[in-house]
């Protein structure tokens, strides 16, 4: 069964016009972290940690790191839900 989320996946790829394109959108998640790294304001460095996992999956698939964890959550999406309250 296709989750909702590998269903955006898939069309946000068949967007792009090849390899190279994927791989050059998927920049975005180091180029915010960069913008937003050495800061001193707590909401920055979670911005900076959100900025570089979102994209980040369980399972591994997720870039731009390939992250892979047991369980609970990608760093992204546990800073969003401790900060959210």
């Amino acid at each position: 069964m296709v989750t909702a989320l590998e269903d955006q996946q898939s069309r946000i790829r068949g967007l792009a016009a090849g390899a190279e394109e994927w791989e050059i959108m998927q920049t975005h998640t180091t180029i915010g972290a960069d913008i937003l790294g050495g800061q001193t304001s707590p909401y920055l460095q979670m911005g900076h940690d959100i900025a570089l996992s979102h994209h980040e999956r369980r399972d591994g698939s997720g870039y731009p790191h390939g992250l892979k964890a047991d369980k609970g959550t990608s760093k992204g999406m546990a800073e969003f839900v401790n900060s959210s309250g």
